[in-house]
This record gives structure tokens, sequence and C-alpha cells, in this order.
């Protein structure tokens, strides 16, 4: 719907930054593109078109060869391996417009006959085995390969689960093997899993030191540390005590590495709302005693967010029932009051604008509505829960009370909330 005799010269007007894009400047272009006769328009409606429309889609036959292509390796792929696809393409001279058409023969899919695994080390092939009624790759089914690649990522996170760390990194150590000597609709499949001869036989991993630092900048050095559990924890202060931090780690010392619990203590971590992570990655500990030691060090950096965090917005409404109305909202929050990760978050927010009943009246209508919320990591008790709870729950508790007060279209109403969570 746009003129296409101003489209040179918007797609130069719209490459300026919006500041400068003004009637000057569409003069100026329209002069350099050879039409001084727009000078003076505004071509407000091709503008609009040009921004929020789409050019007709020209006919190119090279892209409907390679579209009729991609659709015939979208069904390969999904095992559908004797798939024909055949395109035509229908024109309309006198309209200048055409019709691409694709015929699609998708004939048989490809069956897994049998499905058998070849794993020739023992502790992963049991691990395997004690797990495989959960196999995405049944007997019986369509040879999908995206059920395949579903499948390497399922035994990739049961092996890290399991201790085996860093398990097929480099996505090239379990594979299938399909036999299509005797037919291309009945095949046998194989799992295979076979580590590269440079790097070894699998390591189960255990979890060695765990340590977390606090520091304003990463380059900055510690000078307190103090020991909960198996867990170090090095400050530069003691603003933030110690105790929430280990609450938040979920692995010991000791204990076989689990890939889980990891991205679960880093959940923990951020869950504080009061720090950034730096470095959360486990580092294997290769020593000049111990090259290829299987145990892994934990370190976290956290870096310390802003103690108070202030929001401010403001929206504008309009309806048939609100006329006219502003929402002012604030949002404070006051970190680690307690020194214990707890954090205090106090919102105000309201609405007031006319609804058009009362004469002589502009704003007649208004709702306001308060909440304070103060929430601990840990659960609210007059003793311990740390030994009766296991931290890789994630206890957590919070304190909220809230007020809205409302007047509008003749309904006056206020209402108190609190709750224990």
């Amino acid at each position: 719907m746009a003129n296409h005799k101003y489209d040179t010269i918007l797609n130069k007007y719209m490459n300026y930054p919006s500041h400068l894009r003004n009637g000057k400047l569409r003069d100026t272009l329209s002069i350099r593109a050879g039409h001084p006769e727009y000078v003076g328009r505004s071509m407000l409606l091709s503008r609009m078109l040009h921004n929020i429309g789409k050019a007709p889609v020209i006919l190119d036959e090279n892209k409907t060869r390679l579209s009729a292509n991609g659709i015939k390796k979208y069904l390969i792929y999904r095992g559908y391996w004797d798939t024909e696809v055949e395109y035509s393409i229908k024109k309309d001279s006198s309209a200048k417009k055409a019709q691409n058409i694709f015929t699609i023969t998708h004939k048989d899919p490809t069956y897994i006959s049998e499905y058998n695994h070849n794993i020739p080390y023992p502790d992963i092939r049991a691990i395997y085995e004690d797990n495989y009624d959960k196999s995405l790759v049944k007997k019986g089914n369509i040879l999908n390969q995206v059920h395949l690649e579903n499948e390497i990522k399922r035994i990739n996170e049961l092996m890290r689960a399991e201790g085996y760390y860093n398990f097929n990194s480099n996505n090239e150590e379990i594979f299938f093997t399909a036999d299509t000597l005797k037919s291309r609709k009945q095949v046998p499949l194989t799992l295979e899993i076979r580590k590269d001869t440079i790097g070894g036989r699998y390591k189960r991993h255990t979890i060695g030191k765990i340590e977390i630092y606090i520091k304003d900048k990463p380059s900055d050095s510690t000078i307190i540390e103090k020991k909960i559990g198996d867990v170090t924890i090095r400050r530069m202060d003691s603003y933030f005590k110690s105790r929430p931090l280990w609450r938040a780690v979920t692995v010991d010392s000791g204990e076989v590495y689990n890939q889980k619990r990891i991205d679960l203590t880093r959940r923990n971590l951020l869950a504080l709302d009061n720090f950034s992570i730096v470095n959360a990655n486990p580092l294997t500990r290769r020593s000049k005693e111990a090259p290829n030691d299987s145990i892994l060090d934990l370190r976290y950096t956290l870096i310390p967010l802003q103690r108070y965090n202030l929001k401010l917005a403001t929206d504008l409404h309009y309806s048939q029932i609100l006329n006219f109305g502003i929402s002012p909202s604030l949002e404070f929050t006051s970190r680690n009051i307690f020194r214990g990760g707890e954090n205090l978050n106090l919102s105000l927010s309201g609405i007031i604008g006319t609804t058009g009943n009362e004469k002589g009246k502009f704003f007649n209508a208004y709702e306001t509505s308060a909440e304070i919320s103060l929430k601990f990591p840990r659960f609210i008790s007059p003793f311990s829960m740390d030994k009766i709870i296991p931290r890789r729950f994630s206890p957590s508790s919070s304190i909220s009370f809230g007020a809205s007060v409302q007047n509008n279209i003749g309904l006056g109403r206020i209402n108190f909330n609190g709750g224990i969570n």
C-alpha cells in the first residue's frame, strides 16, 4: 500500500537517528534523489507503512527449489528416508503474481527393528542399564534423529549426575549405528559409547575443597576466613554472616560430583538476591603431585549488589470506564538488613484518574496500595532447623503486610492483608 516512489528516500531517512528525522531532512533527501517536487510533503502514510508493512515477496525459483530441499531434509531427519518433494510454480502474468505448489510423497517411515547398546565400560554400562526404562529410543519406534539427539542429552545428564564430570564434553563419545544392508524400513540400531583413547578411561569425580569468596572486585584480597562444615568462606569484612552462605551450598566435600547439585547451589546463591556470581565453575585439581586427579575443587566468587535499590515507574491509561488515568509506582529494596541475607521490600503503587461522571472534577477516582515484605533465606523458627531440613530443599520464609484504598465510581473500600510463607 505504500507509495513505492518514496522507497529510496524513506530507506535513507530511516537510517538516520530518530532525533534527526524531521521535515527538513526529508526535503534534503528528496532533492538529492532528484525529486524536488516532493519537498514539503509529510509522507506520513508511506512512513507508517514503511515501518510496519512488509514488502511483497519477489518470486525466486532458486529459493523455491531450496525450500523443497529443506522440506525433504526435514522429513528424512524424522525417519521418512524415501520422501520425495516436487514443486511447481503457478504464474499469473496479468496480475503479476505467482504461487508455489509443493507436492510431498513421504512413503513409509523407517522403523527400529532392534535396539542394542555397546558400552565397553562396566560402570557406565551399569548406570545406563539401571535407567534403561527411561530411554527415549525404543524398539518399534520410527528412527527419528530428534529422538536420538534427545537421548544423548539424557545420557549426558545421567552420567554427570553420577559423578562423571564433563562426560561427552566434545559430543563425540556417544553415537548410533544403523545397519541398512538388509532393509531400509526395518533397521537394527546400536548405541555406542566410546571415549577417545587420548583422554583415557572415564573417572568418577568427587568434590574436594569448597570455597566462597566475597569481594567488591575479583582482584581484591580477603582478610577474614571462617569454615562451617566443609565450606570455607573468605570475606573482606564481617558485613555478611557466613551461615546463610553455608546453607546455600548443597554439596559436601568427599561426595560424588553431581552437576544438578552444583546448579542448585548456584541458584541458591543467586536467590539470596545479595550477590552476583563471577565464577561458579568447579575446576579439576591438576597439581604436580596429581596431574590427573579426579577431585573437583568448588569455588564461588561473589560480588555484593548495591545495598539499596529504588525503582520508579509511571503508566498512562485510557478506557471507556476510566477516561484518563495515571499510575505511578515505587519499589524500594534494602538488602541484608540483619547481615544474614534478609531483604526488605517496600512497594507503593496507585492510580488516579477521571471517570467523566462528575463534572468539574478532573481526578475523581483513585486507588492506592502499599506492601512491605521481609524475606529470609531460611525457615523462621525459634530454634535452628539446619539439622532437620536438608540444605538441598533450599528453605526460605517471608513475612508480608499490605493495604489498599479504593474510591472508584461510587465504590469505596479499604483492604488489609498479611501473610507468612
